[in-house]
């Protein structure tokens, strides 16, 4: 990998990081307006699916969707009872 392209990888590592950053507090925002995890994950996965199959095309991305659940199932044990806590405050 020649350097501007080590260069391109981290600047788009460092959009995809700030972009988590944003959809976290958008997503916690919700949450306190009192929505439902549920709905608002359900409907965030939707437009991401729907996001990806617009760019690049069905087939990749269902390949896309089918090599992030690989990782899912890999590594969910440990954040497994993070992700089924209830935040504190919440009702």
């Amino acid at each position: 990998m020649t350097d501007e392209e080590k260069m391109m990888v981290e600047a788009k590592r460092q959009v995809s990081a700030e972009v988590a950053q944003g959809l976290r507090q958008w997503v916690q925002a919700l949450v306190t307006q009192g929505l439902p995890i549920d709905a608002i994950l359900a409907g965030s996965h939707w437009e991401a699916v729907r996001l990806y199959c617009e760019e690049f095309g069905p087939e990749k991305a269902a390949a896309m969707c089918e090599r992030t659940a690989k990782r899912v199932r890999l590594h969910a044990e440990p954040i497994h009872p993070l992700a089924s806590a209830t935040p504190a405050g919440r009702a």
